[in-house]
């Protein structure tokens, strides 16, 4: 039954590959709809209990040690996966030498994270002491090449499991902290413990599948192959999270925390949506990418279908959360938080634009453009970071959500443009806005 909807929903055929897409599909959503459950009520109670103030502190660095950390991911992520998919006699191989460059790139974010908030918060202690515990967090990043591993295979299964029951955990750790009155700096180190127990939990369901890690070999030629290929998107990455957590930062830096905190509690209820066109993406990008070199007219076919549906869960998140905002900020968070509303009502719009932003990203790393996703992130980013300097001053947390919405819009449509061989992505993107059919490029 459940694929008979589907079907209706995206055209597909549901062959035993399609099968195993949507059961891959079904534990990435219940892992998203558990965060979305357990995360969203933890959090909103975290909110509550902290103040805008101390909560907008916390998410201050959540941001900042988020742009850090890309340093330990290299942009290696999407082609891992491509490589598995196409050749999977090379994965001790490979998952050996991409864990010893993330390792690197671990332990060099870390001390940028530091050195960073030392130069920008000077003599705040606190600050610092929350950055700290909180980019520890990246010495376990490394571990994800194991997910990367389960994704190409298309088994969330494991890593789902993995990452959940820490998740679980440490949310009712949380709850307990609150209870118990504990400061902020409880609330790091319980997010610090979860990564520790979610690294654990990856390596344990690699091992029981019948895997070793002690297979895993560093080659520095395969080293140098994968680094040569993915400094455009390590680069694109580092883009990203600057036009998707740079607000938050120069919020903090402009403004203060408790403009920080009103804008946090908007993303979180904004943001927790990401996870489905995520989820869906993971379960999809192994077949997509395997039907562009097997048979194109039905990639191109599919690939359409998946921007009618990222569309269609866009825009059904976003009518009616922008004339909703306002109850539903009073009802999760409290007056304290109205402010919040009219950022929330223009912030979830942005959740059409990721859906298209990750089947960009997807086709052009397929097609091997990966440095056309550098030149439109970049773009976006700079946008972003213009525009929060020209609104921030005068607008506060709304004006960051419109530079935040703006920002995607030029990134993930209109610099597509520019580019001959990207023309028909922004095509299909307005075809899945006003016509639900294939179009395929001529």
């Amino acid at each position: 039954m459940i694929f008979n909807f589907i079907q209706k929903i995206t055209g597909w055929e549901f062959s035993t590959s399609y099968k195993k897409v949507i059961g891959n599909t079904g534990w990435l959503i219940f892992d998203r709809a558990l965060r979305m459950t357990v995360g969203i009520y933890v959090t909103v109670w975290v909110a509550r209990y902290l103040g805008p103030g101390q909560f907008g502190l916390l998410n201050y660095a959540f941001a900042l040690t988020a742009i850090i950390s890309l340093l330990s991911t290299l942009g290696l992520e999407q082609i891992i996966i491509r490589d598995l998919v196409k050749d999977s006699t090379i994965k001790n191989v490979t998952l050996g030498t991409s864990f010893v460059l993330k390792l690197s790139g671990s332990l060099l974010s870390i001390a940028l994270s530091l050195l960073i908030v030392s130069f920008i918060r000077p003599g705040e202690h606190l600050t610092f002491l929350i950055v700290g515990i909180i980019a520890s967090g990246i010495l376990f990043q490394p571990s994800d090449i194991i997910d990367l591993f389960f994704k190409s295979q298309v088994e969330a299964k494991y890593p789902v499991l993995a990452k959940s029951i820490p998740f679980i955990l440490i949310n009712i750790v949380k709850i307990i902290l609150i209870i118990n009155n504990a400061s902020l700096i409880a609330f790091a180190w319980a997010t610090l413990v979860e990564l520790a127990l979610g690294a654990l939990g990856l390596v344990i369901a690699y091992q029981l599948k019948g895997h070793h890690i002690k297979k895993w070999k560093f080659n520095f030629k395969r080293a140098k192959e994968l680094l040569a290929e993915s400094w455009p998107l390590f680069l694109s990455g580092i883009a990203v999270l600057i036009y998707m957590r740079i607000d938050q930062i120069m919020l903090g830096q402009i403004v203060g925390d408790a403009a920080v905190g009103y804008y946090s509690a908007a993303l979180k209820l904004s943001e927790v949506w990401y996870t489905i066109p995520i989820a869906i993406m993971n379960s999809a990008t192994p077949i997509i990418t395997k039907s562009y070199t097997t048979d194109l007219y039905q990639y191109y076919v599919r690939l359409q279908k998946l921007f009618n549906l990222m569309t269609l869960i866009g825009l059904g998140l976003a009518v009616p959360t922008t004339f909703l905002a306002p109850l539903i900020i009073e009802i999760i968070y409290g007056k304290e938080y109205l402010v919040s509303a009219s950022i929330l009502s223009i912030h979830i719009w942005t959740s059409i634009f990721v859906g298209w932003g990750l089947l960009r990203d997807m086709v052009l790393v397929t097609q091997r453009l990966v440095k056309i996703i550098l030149a439109t992130t970049v773009v976006g980013a700079i946008c972003n970071v213009l525009l929060n300097l020209i609104l921030i001053p005068n607008y506060f947390g709304i004006g960051a959500a419109w530079a935040t919405l703006i920002s995607q819009v030029f990134a993930v449509s209109l610099v597509l443009l520019f580019f001959k061989q990207t023309r028909f992505l922004p095509r299909m993107q307005l075809k899945s806005i006003f016509k639900f059919y294939d179009v395929i490029p001529k």
